[in-house]
């Protein structure tokens, strides 16, 4: 059984207390206590019952019974809150869903980084560019990446334009009840790279589940190869 890691004296606010590193400094609090209780009033972007629908899919995974697939971007960009940027994400997870199941015959779950991840950690909260010390770039919903000191400052509204991009990236895969059919070359061969990597051949060691790596190229081969008759 998974044991709870959520404390008896866990609050909303709680993690106002822990310590946090590349936090933004806002210059005007009076701007971000408006942002923020701006959010605070504004409906969640997930549900209680999808969340608990996870938790029952992750012990599937815990206890082996189901396989975890995680995709997405180091970072998104407010300007690719659009369907030409995220169908092609969601079109690879799932041909790489039907390879992974047919070589595991388990069946996979599947979560996206995406849909809120507008943040970026730096390595120093300032740069120099031409001579000029600035903010560092953390992030669309932080400052705007454009090299100018005005447009580096931190601004609060830009968590309220987040909320937003992602509840529309997320409407918009709720709405997705297949893959798209326009598979493209591109996508076919980034689902070659990206299951013929040392990280996903780690997860399929020599005899894991019975099955050895040469069944997994030739299901592999074999899925991608029918994707391209079907949409040919």
């Amino acid at each position: 059984m998974i044991k709870s890691a959520v404390s008896s004296t866990w609050k909303k606010d709680s993690w106002r207390n822990r310590p946090a590193k590349h936090q933004p400094v806002y210059p005007d609090q009076g701007v971000l206590s408006a942002a923020t209780a701006t959010l605070s009033n504004l409906p969640a972007l997930v549900s209680f019952a999808e969340v608990e629908a996870l938790r029952e899919k992750l012990k599937l995974v815990y206890e082996g019974k189901c396989f975890y697939l995680q995709g997405g971007h180091c970072a998104e960009t407010f300007e690719d809150c659009n369907r030409s940027s995220i169908q092609p994400m969601l079109d690879v997870m799932d041909i790489m869903k039907k390879v992974i199941t047919s070589y595991t015959d388990l069946p996979v779950l599947t979560l996206g980084r995406m849909a809120g991840q507008y943040a970026k950690p730096r390595s120093s909260p300032t740069e120099i560019i031409a001579g000029v010390t600035m903010e560092s770039y953390k992030g669309d919903i932080i400052n705007a990446t454009a090299k100018d000191v005005k447009a580096r400052i931190p601004d609060p509204s830009r968590m309220i334009q987040g909320y937003f991009r992602s509840a529309a990236c997320l409407n918009f895969i709720r709405s997705c009840t297949h893959v798209n059919n326009r598979v493209t070359g591109n996508m076919l061969q980034r689902v070659r790279m990206i299951l013929g990597s040392g990280g996903i051949r780690s997860c399929f060691f020599h005899g894991m589940l019975g099955i050895d790596s040469k069944k997994f190229h030739q299901v592999q081969d074999e899925l991608v190869d029918a994707e391209l008759r079907r949409t040919s």
